[in-house]
């Protein structure tokens, strides 16, 4: 016994910082230990103890690739700072494999110098009128959108182009700023969007699509240089360069807004749903302009029967019979454009909880088996545009996530009308039993995904902590809805609320407490702003605004906490208006 040694891991350091400083052991329970709990002490928790900031290591040299040596599979990470040289510009690799996140987010904050302040981008009227081109009249574009198109309001860039020239398929040559930015997108951006593995993900995908087309690519950069500036408490040149990147797209958009036979409709509706992202990363959303986006949306979706019914299933579809292009009719580009029509009607619907646009999302709910319909199409699009380089794990993977993906997207439909009842003012009472139906029915079918999500006998992993942020989002939904219904009694609402509550509080702690975290997934993120915003422990909320890194959601909440102290609940529509300025 004398030569056996213990097993000691060493000292919890989750313990609360009342029972630390006393030196006594702390059972860890949230929100109060039970020591404080008996004693009548304030508890608090281990993250709120202040950090030191961490020594800045000394810098060591990078070593150079070697000559000869094959650059990455990577399509933007085939350029590294050393192969990067004024002329003439190397040409970028057509792989597909992931790429190094943390060096890409140093190099870029100390290559960007202190930019000057910048409007904030008040209006998006070109890329709405452009829209209504496209979705609606089938017209030219006349002189005075072309002098809207200018944006002589946007400040000039005097700065030249950084010496690192990165040329791109489609002819583009990217300053070092807008690489780095790419390779936000493929890393960072990615994980906003989806819980997949960036390398192999729907983001990763278009973005190499993107790759081949120099309009698409403006939009894409756009997007990911406004994204990128969100990150930070400052304005950047970012900011100007995906102001510069927006004013190109659009004038290339404007070229092909008249309808035609060889209308590429990958590409346009790329740029949709690229319009969709900037235009809700933007500080002060303009409800007008992205109502204007959501129906010209729909009007281009119908004017090229991609939305009716029946016209997405079998091989003499209208989609494919407009289309001169022989390949158009494969199955990868068919899932292809169905995945774009999908998350159009994703952004959509997360639009629409800030009170902002619906109308696509309208259509599709007034038509369900379409909407089923687009799934099913797009269900296997990752496996049939990746081809034989998509990894079998990969495909082991979706095997194993496919139910619970299906939750998330049945929680779309069910977030959208959880949303127009909480921000309508009457609910009459067969509506109300409509929605309980519609949960019972979320609750019955995906059953074995909530028990997981929340048991703590389950051992984590990758599709449970995936199945944890999609309970999340389920109660978040309930929580919404029954806590701004309206004609329910007091004591039903109190009881039906507290158990949601509790319900999201647990599972997204399962979902963001893991190495397989998925923490900066958009849905995830609504529902910790969701349950920050029904909780009224201090302590919750701590936590919470440490795992916000969506800034409207995390200032909005913060505003939401300081009226609520001084004026008592904040109401849905409140909360809309909230977002969208914050």
């Amino acid at each position: 016994m004398g030569g056996m040694k213990r097993n000691n891991p060493g000292r919890s350091k989750f313990g609360c910082l009342v029972c630390r400083e006393k030196h006594v052991k702390c059972d860890e329970q949230l929100p109060a230990c039970r020591r404080c709990e008996r004693l009548g002490l304030t508890c608090q928790p281990y993250w709120l103890k202040p950090k030191r900031a961490p020594k800045r290591p000394s810098p060591k040299p990078r070593p150079l690739r070697p000559k000869g040596s094959s650059p990455t599979k990577d399509l933007f990470g085939g350029h590294d700072d050393a192969s990067c040289s004024p002329s003439p510009s190397p040409s970028a690799s057509n792989g597909m494999a992931g790429s190094r996140p943390d060096e890409a987010e140093d190099l870029l904050l100390a290559a960007c110098p202190e930019a000057p302040d910048t409007p904030e981008l008040p209006h998006i009227e070109t890329y709405v009128n452009i829209l209504d081109n496209v979705g609606i009249s089938g017209q030219g574009l006349t002189d005075d959108l072309a002098t809207i198109i200018s944006c002589d309001w946007i400040p000039p860039i005097h700065q030249p182009l950084s010496v690192y020239h990165i040329s791109l398929p489609n002819s583009l040559v990217l300053c070092k700023e807008e690489f780095y930015a790419l390779k936000h997108y493929e890393t960072t951006f990615a994980t906003t969007q989806t819980c997949k593995d960036p390398q192999w993900s729907f983001p990763k995908l278009l973005l190499h699509q993107a790759s081949r087309s120099s309009m698409t690519m403006h939009f894409a950069l756009a997007t990911a240089l406004y994204d990128l500036d969100t990150l930070h408490g400052f304005q950047t040149n970012n900011r100007l360069l995906a102001h510069r990147h927006f004013t190109n797209g659009s004038s290339m958009l404007q070229k092909v807004a008249s309808p035609s036979t060889d209308e590429d409709y990958v590409e346009i509706l790329s740029c949709f749903y690229y319009i969709y992202i900037s235009m809700s990363r933007q500080k002060s959303m303009d409800k007008a302009n992205l109502k204007a986006l959501s129906q010209n949306t729909l009007a281009y979706i119908r004017r090229l029967s991609l939305g009716e019914s029946g016209s997405l299933s079998g091989q003499s579809s209208a989609m494919y019979d407009q289309t001169t292009s022989p390949s158009a009719s494969s199955a990868a580009v068919r899932s292809f454009i169905c995945r774009l029509i999908f998350w159009l009607y994703k952004e959509d619907v997360y639009c629409s909880f800030y009170g902002c646009a619906g109308d696509l999302a309208r259509h599709f709910q007034a038509t369900p088996n379409l909407l089923k319909d687009v799934w099913e199409i797009a269900r296997p699009m990752l496996q049939l545009n990746w081809g034989p380089i998509y990894p079998d794990s990969q495909c082991i993977n979706d095997i194993e996530m496919s139910r619970v993906v299906d939750m998330t997207v049945e929680l779309a439909s069910l977030r959208f009308d959880a949303t127009e009842l909480a921000l309508s003012e009457s609910m009459p009472p067969e509506t109300l039993q409509m929605m309980e139906t519609k949960f019972s029915v979320i609750e019955a079918k995906f059953s074995f995904v909530l028990r997981i999500a929340t048991s703590p006998s389950v051992a984590l992993s990758e599709m449970v902590v995936f199945a944890a942020a999609a309970a999340a989002i389920y109660y978040a939904t309930r929580l919404c809805f029954y806590r701004h219904a309206t004609g329910l009694l007091d004591e039903t609402r109190t009881e039906i609320v507290g158990q949601s509550l509790a319900q999201l509080l647990a599972a997204a702690q399962r979902a963001t407490s893991t190495a397989y975290s998925s923490y900066m997934f958009d849905g995830l993120q609504w529902a910790l702003f969701v349950g920050g915003v029904g909780t009224k422990d201090t302590i919750y909320r701590d936590w919470i605004l440490s795992k916000l890194i969506i800034p409207r959601f995390k200032s909005a909440l913060n505003t939401i906490i300081q009226l609520e102290s001084q004026s008592g609940e904040v109401g849905m529509p409140a909360i809309s208006i909230i977002l969208c300025g914050a």
